[in-house]
């Protein structure tokens, strides 16, 4: 079997595979539920934004559009702003010029970041993963339809909450 490669035991540190870190995390999150290792979504650090955020709870991701800056400002940025939380940072993959990747990681909860300038220069970050966390009622200035209000707080398919609904977005 030429080219094939074969690993037994463990990934090394380095290795995007599997690492001693997510194995102990897995262990962690058999242990409880890892609540207190999530940031809620509401409270995530949004900077050198241009422009609103987009949250998609459905999704668990925050996209927005950042100033014209290096992509390297922007991320020393918010791993400055997660380590002061407590998160541990690890970057992912080699940084460019126009694309940086980053894990942040607390227990066994991760918070993934991605940033990247598109060929016509425009910046943008998006924040996934398993360490948002959705309870948190995301305060933004554009209005959401009434369907997705009902999807984004897991209320039932009917008219019943939407005087709530109307009164929310009166006060956006």
């Amino acid at each position: 079997m030429e080219g094939s490669v074969i690993h037994a035991g463990r990934y090394g540190k380095d290795s995007w595979q599997n690492s001693e870190e997510s194995d102990a995390g897995a262990d962690a999150a058999e242990a409880g539920t890892g609540e207190e290792e999530r940031i809620e979504a509401a409270d995530m650090p949004i900077l050198h934004a241009v422009g609103a955020p987009t949250y998609t709870a459905e999704k668990s991701m925050i996209e927005f559009n950042i100033e014209k800056i290096p992509l390297q400002d922007v991320s020393n940025a918010y791993s400055n702003a997660m380590t002061e939380r407590g998160w541990t940072v690890k970057p992912f993959g080699e940084p460019l010029h126009d694309s940086i990747s980053l894990h942040f990681y607390k227990g066994s909860k991760v918070v993934y970041y991605q940033s990247s300038i598109d060929p016509l220069g425009s910046g943008s970050v998006t924040l996934s993963g398993n360490g948002l966390r959705w309870t948190k009622v995301v305060a933004s200035q554009h209005l959401i339809s009434y369907s997705a209000w009902l999807r984004n707080h897991k209320f039932p398919a009917t008219l019943d909450r939407l005087d709530e609904y109307q009164r929310q977005m009166e006060n956006r």
